[in-house]
């Protein structure tokens, strides 16, 4: 690579600026390279994988670890359509990842057919954008692509660069992501759980993946210690609450195995559950049910 500052080099200073430490993937040559060079400058290691659905499997349980994204480089084509079961489970796992593919330059689809396939279609079932990054802004396209995939219901995103794109000059400077933060329910939101809270005798608190942010985390088990009531996590939020706290009651699973433990709750608080990490049955108890999520996931229970 040339000592010009390129594309390339906006999008890895970009996933820097996010927390990104290490991407995975197989290199077909063409864009692939020009980011794993400029990810080096960057100190953002490479790891290369077995295969693209593996190499991004990998990129989501990053995700899931470090809260940061998880970031897989594929080839065109078929490469690209390889990480297909591996870009489904981020979006099962409401892991967010950014899949980075190779691709044909835009002025040469007119002619070309070789390994040519609509990459952000095949995608776009299952992932929550795709976007090429061939304006004047590449680091902002790329950041609001991010803050997609971070934004819950988290989940995967894609970005198409062919070589001559990755090798633009690029003059955007990367600006550091906006904290995320927690926002305060409406008042009167407030005043109904603080009815249904007082109402209650034996409330029991079911924690999803949504807590694993540490600041929640910090919150749930506070909580749990003011009602001293048991909680329960799901798969995805083990270690929200310690196993050898007083007050953990194992999993959840919205099955049968926690049924004793829970049958006489009159109150479900359920803080950050998503209805993915569940049984595909319908919500198993009759008790009033308030629910603390960033996001309104549907179907619901």
């Amino acid at each position: 690579m040339s000592s010009t500052r390129t594309v390339a080099h906006a999008v890895a200073e970009t996933l820097k600026a996010y927390g990104v430490e290490r991407m995975f993937g197989i290199p077909g040559g063409g864009s692939s390279l020009e980011v794993i060079a400029a990810a080096a400058d960057a100190g953002i290691d490479f790891v290369l994988c077995h295969g693209e659905t593996s190499a991004t499997i990998m990129a989501s349980v990053t995700a899931d670890l470090t809260g940061t994204p998880g970031v897989v480089l594929t080839g065109l084509g078929p490469g690209a359509a390889s990480a297909v079961n591996g870009y489904a489970f981020a979006h099962l796992d409401r892991s967010p990842i950014l899949l980075i593919s190779d691709s044909y330059d835009p002025t040469t689809h007119a002619f070309v057919t070789h390994q040519k396939i609509d990459h952000a279609g095949f995608l776009a079932p299952i992932g929550k954008g795709s976007r090429r990054l061939d304006g004047e802004t590449p680091a902002s396209a790329l950041a609001a692509l991010l803050d997609m995939a971070l934004a819950h219901p988290r989940g995967p995103v894609h970005i198409d660069l062919s070589a001559c794109e990755a090798a633009r000059p690029a003059t955007e400077q990367v600006s550091r992501p906006a904290e995320r933060t927690i926002g305060e329910p409406p008042p009167d939101l407030m005043a109904q759980i603080r009815s249904h809270l007082d109402g209650c005798r034996k409330p029991a608190i079911v924690v999803g993946l949504e807590a694993r942010d540490p600041a929640v985390a910090v919150a749930v088990t506070a909580l749990a210690a003011k009602l001293d009531c048991p909680v329960l996590t799901t798969y995805k939020a083990k270690g929200v609450v310690a196993d050898d706290d007083a007050r953990s009651g194992g999993m959840f699973t919205g099955g049968s195995a926690e049924a004793p433990w829970l049958g006489d709750a009159d109150l479900f608080i359920l803080a950050g559950l998503d209805p993915v990490e569940l049984i595909a049955q319908p919500w198993p108890y009759k008790a009033p049910v308030v629910e603390i999520a960033a996001s309104a996931v549907r179907p619901h229970y």
